[in-house]
């Protein structure tokens, strides 16, 4: 990538074209545009970067339901567990919870298992605490498996949506700083949201 201060002339940008395109150029296609003056030159040619770590060298998210874990999530870089008070409720054990940060990428990883154990079609309940941030107006995704299965979404408005292929009912709002007990149902006809 150039920035010149400059216009340059098609006879420039053909050379440049032609040095960048052929095998042996002379003068070669850096000394071209370095010939042209650039306020900025990036070459991108930095080494491919080594594979990324495994999924599996993430914190990892427990599942306690009752597939156990050969179920566990990981925790994707933009997550940071037990860093916020979760709900505080009476009977409640002392609670901590998970921000998650989007613009980071943050959420919980379920690699996919032979079964696909979490990729149900059938009737079905779906719960999630969450706590919708005041300030951010973003459609964001907050459990699921994606549009082809299941998903719960908090949108714009704060408005909760509940999604299967059949259906997406939309339930009250909840960007107001409080803790909500979310649930989904499907029972194979009805869908159902429950805050």
């Amino acid at each position: 990538m150039a920035i010149y201060t400059n216009t340059l002339s098609p006879g420039t940008i053909q050379a440049h074209y032609q040095a960048g395109t052929n095998a042996s150029p002379s003068p070669t296609y850096k000394q071209l545009v370095l010939q042209s003056n650039p306020i900025l030159y990036y070459r991108l040619d930095e080494p491919t970067p080594a594979a990324p770590p495994p999924i599996t060298s993430d914190p990892v998210a427990n599942n306690y339901g009752g597939l156990g874990a050969s179920d566990n999530g990981y925790y994707v870089p933009g997550c940071f567990p037990g860093t916020v008070p979760g709900p505080q409720l009476p009977g409640m054990p002392s609670s901590i919870a998970c921000r998650f940060i989007p613009a980071y990428g943050g959420y919980v990883q379920v690699p996919e298992d032979a079964n696909n154990s979490l990729d149900l079609h059938g009737p079905m309940t779906v719960t999630a605490w969450i706590q919708a941030n005041l300030n951010d107006t973003r459609f964001q995704s907050f459990l699921g498996r994606g549009d082809s299965s299941y998903r719960m979404d908090v949108d714009g408005s704060g408005s909760i949506h509940w999604a299967l292929p059949v259906g997406e009912p939309v339930g009250n709002n909840v960007r107001d700083a409080k803790w909500h007990f979310i649930a989904g149902t499907w029972d194979g006809e009805t869908m159902s949201i429950y805050i």
